[in-house]
C-alpha cells in the first residue's frame, strides 16, 4: 500500500498443541502508535495510584504511632503527679501518723517503663493510699485541737477559781462586805478601804487601755468605768466602804445601786442621786454591769 495506507507488520507467536506458528498480520501504523500511548498512560496512572496508597499507609501508621505516644505520655504524667502528691502526703504525716504504707509503695509504683494501663493503675493506687493517709492526718489534727481546747478550758477554769479565791480572801467579792467588819463598816471604823486612781477622761478605747478607771464620756462626767480584769475586781462593792480618788476627793460607797445589761439597758437606766458612780462588769460579764453609787465625804 502507499505511505498513507502503509501497513505495519506485527508478528504474533501463537502456541498451539506444542506447535509454534508465526503469523504475520497487517495492522495500520496509527493503531499501533495509539496503543503505545494508552499503555504508557495506564502505567503512569498505576504508578501514581501506588504512590498515593503508600502515602496513605505511611500517614495512617504515623497517626497511630502519635496516638500511642500521646496515650503513653498522658499516663506517665498522671503517675508523675500521683508520685508528687504522695511524697507531699508523706511529708505532711511527719511526726503525726504512720506513713510507712505510702512510703513503701512509692518505690514500687513510681517506675515509668510500663504500659499506659499499668501506669494509670499505679497512679490510682498511690492516690488511694495518699487519701487514706491524709484522712488519718486530719483525724490526728482534729484530736490535737480538741485536746488543746480542753487544756485551755481547764487552765481558764483554774485561773478563774484562783481569782475567786483571791477575791474572797481579800474581802472584795462582789457580794460580800469587808472582812473583819460588821454591818458594812470597815474594820476599825475609820480609814480608807480603797484608793482608786483615775486615768482621765475618755471613751471605750481609754477604758480598754487598762491604765486605770476613766471618766466615761458617755456618762458626761457622772461616772467612772473600768474593766473587771483591769482593776474592777478590786473595787469595794459593799455599802460604807471609804474610797479615796486622788485629785477628786474622798467618797463613801452606797453599795451596788443597779446591775444592768450592756446589751439591753441604756444610759436612761442609770441610777441617780449620787455624787459619782463607779461601773464595772461583775466577773467580766457585760450582762452584769454593776453600778456602785458614791457619795462625796471629803
Amino acid at each position: 500500500m502507499d505511505r498513507a495506507g502503509s501497513v505495519h507488520t506485527l508478528t504474533l507467536r501463537i502456541a498451539t498443541s506444542g506447535v509454534v506458528a508465526a503469523l504475520t498480520l497487517g495492522i495500520p501504523a496509527s493503531f499501533a502508535a495509539a496503543a503505545g500511548v494508552d499503555a504508557s498512560a495506564e502505567a503512569s496512572a498505576s504508578s501514581a495510584s501506588a504512590a498515593v496508597a503508600r502515602i496513605e499507609r505511611e500517614t495512617h501508621a504515623n497517626a497511630a504511632e502519635f496516638r500511642v505516644a500521646a496515650v503513653q505520655r498522658a499516663a506517665e504524667d498522671a503517675l508523675s503527679s500521683a508520685v508528687a502528691d504522695a511524697e507531699a502526703a508523706v511529708a505532711e504525716a511527719s511526726a503525726k501518723v504512720d506513713a510507712s504504707e505510702l512510703a513503701n509503695a512509692l518505690p514500687r509504683l513510681r517506675a515509668t517503663d510500663a504500659s499506659p494501663t499499668e501506669l494509670r493503675a499505679a497512679a490510682g493506687e498511690l492516690a488511694e493510699i495518699a487519701a487514706r493517709l491524709r484522712a488519718a492526718i486530719a483525724a490526728y489534727d482534729a484530736e490535737q485541737q480538741r485536746l488543746a481546747a480542753e487544756a485551755a478550758a481547764a487552765e481558764a477554769a483554774r485561773a478563774a477559781e484562783a481569782a475567786a479565791d483571791d477575791a474572797a480572801s481579800d474581802g472584795d467579792s462582789p457580794w460580800s462586805g469587808p472582812s473583819g467588819g460588821a454591818g458594812g463598816i470597815p474594820a476599825g471604823g475609820t480609814g480608807v478601804d480603797h484608793v482608786e486612781y483615775v486615768y482621765g477622761w475618755g471613751d471605750q478605747s481609754a477604758v480598754d487601755a487598762c491604765a486605770g478607771s476613766v471618766f466615761f464620756d458617755v456618762y458626761g462626767g457622772a461616772g467612772l468605768a473600768e474593766h473587771w480584769h483591769c482593776g474592777g475586781s478590786e473595787f469595794p462593792t459593799w455599802a460604807g466602804a471609804i474610797i479615796e480618788i486622788p485629785g477628786y476627793g474622798l467618797y463613801r460607797s452606797e453599795g451596788i445601786a443597779a446591775v444592768l445589761d450592756a446589751y439591753v439597758n441604756t444610759t436612761e437606766d442609770l441610777p441617780t442621786g449620787f455624787d459619782l458612780f463607779y461601773q464595772t462588769c461583775l466577773g467580766g460579764d457585760t450582762s452584769r454591769l454593776a453600778i456602785i453609787g458614791l457619795t462625796r465625804i471629803g
